[in-house]
């Protein structure tokens, strides 16, 4: 099952291929499918790479895969197979990342690192929140925060207050959308490459 953000990033992958270049021939439904299927298993790699995998690489404790990956190992060795794989593969995440702009990771970073979120900022911005705060944050850079909040975190409960002031979401949103779709689209091509 797509999740959303998988959905996001072939709708956007989608729109980006049209701004930047001519008009493709017609894709058929299989290349669309597939299209489809990319993204969704990018997303599952680096959601499972900021959430899990980073942390238990470098602890040697890695021990289970994406789900996309983890239907592929059987056998009588299994765990001793999905262990060789989740370490493979978090070599591979982190070689790509190393490869890929900075600004572009500290963007995946901040999308798929688990965070709260005011219930207000993920209504309106679902799973853009993360790069909405962070764009909202560096329009305005020193929210009033106590010494036990992060930057981050007073920079959403200030985003909460202005959307219930009325401000139009509209604009940041489009630049979240640009932004996440940016990183990505520079990750599967480094991904593809590696």
């Amino acid at each position: 099952m797509p999740t959303r953000k998988s959905k996001h990033i072939a709708k956007k992958s989608k729109r980006v291929a049209k701004k930047r270049s001519p008009p493709p021939a017609p894709a058929s439904q299989a290349d669309s499918a597939r299209l489809a299927e990319v993204a969704r298993n990018l997303d599952l790699e680096l959601d499972w790479f900021f959430s899990y995998g980073e942390a238990a690489a470098a602890r040697g404790t890695l021990s289970m895969l994406p789900s996309h990956l983890a239907g592929r190992v059987l056998g009588s060795d299994a765990e001793a197979a999905t262990a060789r794989l989740a370490i493979d593969l978090a070599h591979d995440v982190r070689t790509t990342l190393n490869r890929v702009p900075f600004h572009d990771t500290a963007v995946l970073r901040a999308m798929y690192s688990p965070r709260a979120w005011p219930a207000a900022v993920i209504r309106e911005f679902s799973t853009l929140t993360p790069i909405a705060v962070r764009i909202f944050c560096a329009s305005r850079p020193w929210p009033a925060r106590t010494a036990h909040q992060g930057l981050e975190t007073a920079a959403a409960r200030e985003l909460a207050n202005a959307l219930s002031e009325k401000l139009k979401p509209d604009a940041l949103r489009s630049d979240a959308e640009r932004t996440f779709g940016g990183a990505m689209k520079a990750y599967a091509e480094e991904r593809a490459v590696g």
